[in-house]
């Protein structure tokens, strides 16, 4: 099979130099343009402005029983995604901080921690 018909699959997530087992993981970023609205004969917006990047996301967790292997706290945090059969560095998030931390109970599933974070920076490392 050429390389040209591979796709990234499974990723490695790691938080502070530990990898975390990870269910989930969606990154948002947000800029470039915003709508300003005014009022006007058009009923409609007709101006934009710049405005500054927001990089944010969600993390899934598994929570292990034994207590180790938890998501640490986002305190300035750095969050790399890489490739774990090339060992390939995809992304970096830098300066992560967490919002919001939930758990998720359900019947057929384990019990998983939803963390919401922001990040002040992202570099796209690899082949994205």
């Amino acid at each position: 099979m050429s390389d040209e018909n591979e796709v990234v699959g499974l990723v490695v997530v790691t938080v502070g130099g530990e990898d975390i087992e990870v269910t989930n993981i969606t990154t948002t970023e947000t800029g470039q343009w915003k709508p300003v609205k005014t009022m006007n004969r058009q009923a409609r917006t007709t101006k934009k402005t710049r405005m500054s990047k927001e990089f944010s996301g969600k993390i899934t967790a598994v929570v292990p029983k034994n207590g180790r292997g938890r998501v640490p706290m986002l305190d300035d945090a750095v969050i790399k995604i890489s490739d774990p059969d090339t060992g390939e560095l995809l992304e970096t998030y830098i300066d992560c901080n967490e919002t919001t931390r939930g758990k998720n109970y359900q019947l057929d599933n384990e019990l998983v921690v939803d963390i919401d974070f922001f990040a002040l920076n992202h570099v796209e490392e690899g082949a994205l």
